[in-house]
């Protein structure tokens, strides 16, 4: 680990201490110390093997044999990893297995349980959602894939570690990941909102904002391939954030650089073949009177008029189909 004036070394068990996490016991000793040496002794790897040892009450020998059929890696921490995260699954619902891969495309080091709840199925009621997570948390914590949980009931937060999750996400293939991607657009389209005058609004916007932004970190990566509509949906997620770091603790930098992300992807999207667009600078028609600041000034007011008549024509185009899930998303999160 390293900052600007510091390195820190981090350094693995010695052989004997590795050994004795293991808790093996003296006719194991020996395969135990293989265990310890193929693993570089470092803790990750020694906990994963530990936990699925105590878990599945194998011997070391069938472990290392385990270990060795798996391919996917070179490295035997997250060989192990992998094969603690195929044990978590086998015990999972196919509705907790979703929100386990949904899980590494939010900030892991803080997801509230109305987040984890939200993810699931809108069919399920308050009680069989409740239920389900309740038992997925009791899952991971079992096989300790979270760091800790802070709060009580509705108020929990759960911490998961980064690093097992990195996991999760790379045992997916690709066509699995781009559809979590599109799960959690949906997702965010739905429960953070533009009009967040109402306080319960934006308390869930807050609540949603650090995983909003780490969800676009890893869906920007592919947005030169998307098709305009979902183009339109990250523009919504964009403008949602820009509104909320504006209202809640006046952080206009951020704001604006999320409203200016909206207004380039826009543009690029749908407005580049027409010479008109609004200006990028603020400096450019400034105000001179409260009404300006308000409203816009007649050049602004010219423009977005001229913009506005533009998206008209190019939304008669949009099909009913992304209409009715727009408006069937929004409602759902009404009904939130």
């Amino acid at each position: 680990m390293t900052s600007e004036k510091f390195v820190i070394e981090l350094k693995g068990m010695t052989e004997k201490e590795a050994v004795r996490f293991l808790n093996a016991g003296d006719s194991s000793m020996e395969k135990a110390k293989e265990l310890a040496k193929r693993l570089s002794y470092l803790p990750d790897g020694l906990v994963f093997a530990r936990m699925y040892l105590y878990t599945t009450k194998i011997n070391i020998n069938t472990y290392i044999e385990r270990l060795e059929n798996i391919t996917s890696t070179d490295s035997a921490s997250k060989k192990a990893c992998e094969m603690i995260i195929c044990e978590v699954e086998d015990s999972m619902s196919a509705n907790e297995k979703k929100v386990l891969h949904l899980m590494p495309y939010l900030n892991t080091d803080n997801i509230p349980i109305f987040v984890l709840k939200s993810l699931l199925p809108n069919t399920l009621s308050r009680k069989e959602k409740a239920l389900l997570i309740d038992h997925f948390l009791r899952t991971l914590d079992k096989y300790s894939l979270i760091s800790h949980i802070t709060g009580l009931d509705e108020h929990r937060i759960v911490a998961a570690h980064r690093f097992t999750l990195m996991i999760v996400k790379a045992s997916s293939t690709s066509c699995k990941r781009n559809g979590h991607l599109k799960e959690l657009l949906n997702f965010f389209m739905c429960y953070i909102d533009l009009d967040a005058r109402l306080l319960e609004v934006i308390h869930r916007n807050v609540l949603l904002l650090d995983h909003a932004e780490r969800f676009l970190f890893h869906f920007e990566d592919c947005l030169k391939s998307l098709y305009p509509e979902t183009k339109a949906k990250l523009c919504y997620i964009y403008c949602a954030i820009g509104i909320t770091y504006r209202l809640y603790g006046n952080t206009e930098l951020s704001a604006n650089t999320y409203f200016q992300k909206a207004k380039n992807t826009m543009h690029d999207t749908f407005l580049s073949s027409h010479p008109r667009h609004l200006p990028s600078d603020k400096t450019v028609n400034s105000y001179t009177t409260l009404d300006e600041y308000l409203n816009g000034s007649d050049a602004v007011q010219e423009h977005c008029q001229s913009i506005f008549n533009i998206l008209i024509e190019k939304g008669k185009h949009i099909s009913q189909e992304f209409v009715d899930e727009f408006v069937r998303y929004k409602y759902r999160n009404s009904e939130a």
